[in-house]
Parts: structure tokens; C-alpha cells; sequence
């Protein structure tokens, strides 16, 4: 047997929605250069023979392109910006975002 509630239904109260988290999706901008710098990223890990996630995380990479800084500091201050991945990736990531 099914459990009824002793209540009316017009006065249950529905189960609270979630909040929404982040930002939602990307511009198709954002995207494009996420994607570019994604890109740039790869070839520098094929270069290097470093695992790709290890010369820079996805999520470090649209920070980046959201950022949109203009220089090496501006690019260091970026949290998951080491200086050693900034010296890998720098002046090619600049180059993409100066576009």
C-alpha cells in the first residue's frame, strides 16, 4: 500500500531546486580561445614531452581566457600559473590572446 499524506496537496510544499553553480556556458568567443589556447598548450606538451595536463589543466586554461591578461606578470598572477608554465606557455598564449 502506497503512503498518503494526511495533508491536502495543495498545501505540500515541493522540494526546494538547487542553486545554479558557475557561470554557465562560454561565449562562443571565450570558446574559440579556449579551444586556441588548448591548442598552443598541446603542441608545447608534445614539444616537451610533458602529459598535457601537467603543462597546464583545462580549467587554468579558461581562467587564461577569461583573464585575458597582456603580459608574463599579468599571466603569472593567474591561480595555477606557475612560473615555469608560464615560461613554457607564455609568449604563445600572449600571442593568441592579443589577436
Amino acid at each position: 500500500m502506497l503512503f498518503r499524506s494526511a495533508r491536502p496537496d495543495q498545501d505540500l510544499v515541493p522540494y526546494p531546486r538547487p542553486q545554479k553553480r558557475g557561470g554557465g556556458r562560454p561565449s562562443p568567443e571565450l570558446e574559440a580561445t579556449v579551444n586556441a589556447l588548448k591548442l598552443a598548450r598541446n603542441e608545447v606538451a608534445d614539444d616537451v614531452g610533458l602529459a598535457r595536463g601537467t603543462v597546464l589543466a583545462n580549467a587554468v586554461i579558461e581562467e587564461v581566457a577569461r583573464a585575458e591578461p597582456s603580459d608574463l606578470a599579468g599571466l603569472r598572477a593567474i591561480d595555477g600559473m606557475r612560473a615555469w608554465k608560464a615560461g613554457l606557455v607564455g609568449e604563445r598564449f600572449l600571442s593568441i590572446l592579443s589577436r
